[in-house]
């Protein structure tokens, strides 16, 4: 993070009676313009972390900055923050116009300026064109940007967005998520955003913050997230990966090699780390970085080259999966890119096959 922080959470715990913790000492910075993504699995806490920041919660311990302000007991009303909810949650009633306007009107702008407010807002969101319809008039992504314009219009300092996407289909989806980018980049707001879907927070966010029961275990940019994972919390939830548990072998020059039964073979790690030669611990690889080569008499060696046989193949238009059984019994996940217009890979079940990967696509995970 390059800018100062506009939001501060320091030590935070939420305790919820009869003794549950959602979130436990949490200290994050998010810096002004960022789009920040709270990213974990349901019951972690990273709604109840953005309620607190919305107000709708109060912390047990610590305190909420934004841009200097302690917020930690203001009431939401008086925060310059603005929240969109999943369920849209727009007036039936009303029009567009109407539902975008609601926010300016009770809090007593003038009559005056409300109406080309209204319609910079609906323009910003590309609905200009459609302020006097009803919402039932509306697809599922146009009532999505109606709350998101009726958020933008008040011009708060921090958008807050909990799962706003999740009822969408994955096309809608992945058009919104462009739409929410372009919008973030042209407003010049902070954005934090709430999801339990990877794909979206890595497509949208500068930086995500990976929570599991109530801390938050890992910060960093999408790449770092994915290919730097700490910890097999991480690892496991952030994508998908092949995990092989093994005994430390040798540190040399850089390289650790490891010896896992597992795996069925010797595997070779480019890591930095330095492990203690002994040590039980855990290897990573993505499906996409691994090669699947066919036949018995793949190649020689036996470092990072696992033997097995295919049990199917997923076509899924552009990659293909393929789930391979190691002699030990072991089932890993193969990712291929579909780059050919002959499609999936010329196996089927049952075909011997040996997989291989460089020492370089290696990760080392000790917890």
């Amino acid at each position: 993070m390059t800018s100062s922080p506009i939001i501060r959470f320091q030590d935070i715990t939420k305790r919820f009676p009869g003794g549950v913790t959602a979130v436990d000492g949490v200290s994050l910075d998010i810096a002004n313009n960022e789009f920040f993504a709270l990213l974990g699995p349901s019951g972690c806490g990273k709604t109840t972390l953005l309620r607190m920041l919305a107000g709708f919660e109060m912390p047990t311990e610590g305190r909420i900055l934004l841009d200097g302000q302690d917020l930690t007991r203001i009431q939401p009303n008086r925060r310059p923050v603005n929240m969109v909810f999943q369920s849209y949650a727009v007036f039936p009633h009303m029009t567009v116009g109407e539902n975008v306007a609601y926010g300016l009107k009770v809090t007593g702008v003038p009559k005056a300026e409300i109406g080309p407010r209204v319609k910079e807002a609906l323009e910003m969101v590309k609905l200009g064109h459609l302020a006097d319809r009803k919402p039932d008039q509306l697809s599922g992504g146009q009532r999505q940007r109606v709350a998101l314009a009726r958020a933008l219009i008040k011009r708060p300092k921090v958008l807050l967005l909990d799962e706003p996407l999740s009822a969408l289909d994955k096309k809608l989806r992945e058009s919104m998520q462009l739409e929410l980018v372009r919008l973030r980049n042209e407003v010049g707001i902070t954005f934090v955003i709430v999801t339990h879907d990877q794909e979206e927070a890595m497509s949208m966010s500068s930086r995500i913050g990976v929570m599991e029961a109530g801390r938050i275990t890992q910060i960093g940019a999408p790449t770092e997230i994915y290919e730097h994972p700490r910890s097999r919390f991480v690892a496991d939830f952030i994508g998908s990966i092949n995990l092989f548990e093994g005994r430390v072998a040798s540190v040399s020059d850089g390289v650790v090699l490891v010896t896992s039964d597992e795996a069925g073979c010797e595997i070779a790690v480019e890591d930095g780390e330095n492990p203690s030669v002994g040590s039980t611990i855990h290897v990573g690889v993505r499906p996409e970085k691994l090669t699947v080569v066919r036949g018995e008499a793949a190649g020689s060696g036996n470092v990072n080259r696992i033997a097995g046989e295919v049990l199917e193949v997923a076509y899924l238009g552009e990659r293909s999966v393929l789930h391979v059984r190691t002699r030990g019994g072991k089932v890993i996940k193969v990712s291929q890119a579909n780059d050919r217009r002959t499609g999936a890979p010329h196996l089927a079940s049952g075909d011997p096959v040996h997989v291989t990967w460089a020492p370089s696509s290696s990760i080392l995970l000790s917890s």
